[in-house]
């Protein structure tokens, strides 16, 4: 048995995101070890892991009962977050993306937000790039 001073964390994507927008905002970590973290959650993030598509659509359920939100204006908020985490515009990674998102989007929320995602992605359909 090998016995550690910090065993191995597992941290949960929206916790993951969190660390990264306090970072981002300057409040972040302050020692290397939590540095070297979330610079790599960073990099992870821009390479689109899973955790950070499952911490987008998280972020965007989760927000979606709030008042006057409306599935576009949550979208764009989403659409902003990424932007702000990964420091660059989503519309070139759009097509590759935005599946991924949906589909956990789709699988983490309840009916009738499942619905509203359903017929606004209908309604959508025929635009294959980022309109906002």
């Amino acid at each position: 048995m090998n016995f550690v001073d910090e065993p191995k964390h597992r941290w949960p994507p929206s916790s993951k995101l969190i660390n990264i927008m306090f970072a981002r905002a300057g409040e972040g970590p302050e020692t290397a070890l939590e540095i070297a973290r979330v610079d790599r959650w960073i990099l992870e993030a821009k390479e689109h892991h899973p955790w950070f598509i499952r911490a987008l659509a998280e972020f965007a359920v989760n927000n979606a009962s709030r008042r006057g939100e409306t599935l576009e204006s949550l979208l764009i908020r989403t659409w902003e977050l990424y932007a702000h985490i990964t420091e660059r515009h989503p519309e070139p990674f759009y097509d590759v993306l935005a599946p991924d998102l949906y589909l956990d989007m789709f699988i983490i929320g309840d009916e009738p937000f499942r619905n509203e995602l359903r017929d606004w992605l209908a309604a959508h359909s025929s635009h294959s790039n980022f309109a906002g």
